[in-house]
C-alpha cells in the first residue's frame, strides 16, 4: 500500500463545488486519453441493447452488428491484458506507479478499463486535497453469491460524509460525487448508483450488491 501524503487544510465544500471539480478531473483525463478504448465497455453496452423488449424485431440485425463489436472488444481485450501485465510491480511512489501506468495505457493505443482509470481519477483528486476512493460494485446472485456476468464495476467517489462506510452508499452523504473516467460521468453518488444499477442490469428480485474499497494507496 502507499501512502498518499497529501493531507491539507484545503478542501472543495459542497455538493456544486465538488460537481464542479470532478468535471474537471474527468476532462483532464478525456484530453489526457481522447481516445479510451476499453473491451468491457463495448461489452457492457451490447449487453444493454439486448434488454429492451422493443428491439425484439431488430434483433438479427443487432446480432450481426453485435459480433462486429465483439471482434472489436477481442482486440481491445490484448491491450488491456498488456497494460494489466505490465502494470505490475514495485513502485518507490505512487506517483510514479500512475506515470508509469498513463505510459503502458498511451503506449496500447488508450487501453483501459475501468479500474486502471479510476486510479489516474482517484491521484488527480489526491493531488487537490482531496480525500477520494475507488469503491468496486460487484452484482452477485442473491442465492448462490456468484458474480453476474459483466456486473461488476470499479469507480472513484469523494467528497464522503465523516465516518461513511464504504460498503454502504447510503452513508455516504449528500455532497458525495462519483467520477467515472471508463463511463464518462460526473454524478452525486447518489444518482450515480442508481445509473449503474441500470447499466449493469440490476435486479434486486435475483441479485444482491457488494461493495468494496479498492484503494492502492492509505488515505489518511
Amino acid at each position: 500500500m502507499y501512502s498518499a501524503g497529501l493531507d491539507s487544510n484545503i478542501s472543495f465544500t459542497g455538493l456544486k463545488s465538488n460537481l464542479k471539480l470532478g468535471e474537471k478531473v474527468l476532462r483532464e483525463v478525456r484530453k489526457e486519453f481522447p481516445k479510451r478504448r476499453s473491451d468491457s465497455f463495448i461489452r457492457v453496452k451490447i449487453e444493454q441493447c439486448r434488454r429492451p423488449k422493443k428491439l425484439e424485431k431488430l434483433m438479427p440485425k443487432f446480432e450481426e452488428i453485435a459480433e462486429k463489436l465483439e471482434k472489436i472488444a477481442k482486440k481491445y481485450c490484448m491491450y488491456t491484458d498488456e497494460v494489466t501485465r505490465e502494470k505490475g510491480g514495485d513502485y518507490f511512489s505512487y506517483s510514479g506507479f500512475i506515470n508509469k501506468l498513463k505510459q503502458i495505457i498511451i503506449k496500447y493505443r488508450g487501453a483501459a478499463n475501468c479500474d486502471e482509470f479510476a486510479d489516474i481519477v482517484q491521484y488527480n483528486l489526491l493531488c487537490r486535497n482531496e480525500k477520494p476512493h475507488n469503491i468496486a460494485m460487484w452484482i452477485k446472485n442473491a442465492k448462490t453469491g456468484e458474480n453476474k456476468k459483466w456486473g461488476a464495476h470499479l469507480f472513484t467517489v469523494f467528497g464522503l460524509k465523516k465516518g461513511a462506510k464504504f460498503d454502504e452508499p447510503k452513508t455516504w452523504g449528500n455532497k458525495a460525487v462519483v467520477v467515472d473516467a471508463w463511463g464518462n460521468i460526473v454524478m452525486q453518488a447518489r444518482e450515480a448508483i442508481e445509473h449503474f444499477k441500470t447499466m449493469l442490469d440490476f435486479n434486486p428480485e435475483k441479485h444482491k450488491i457488494v461493495y468494496t474499497v479498492q484503494d492502492r494507496m492509505v488515505i489518511k
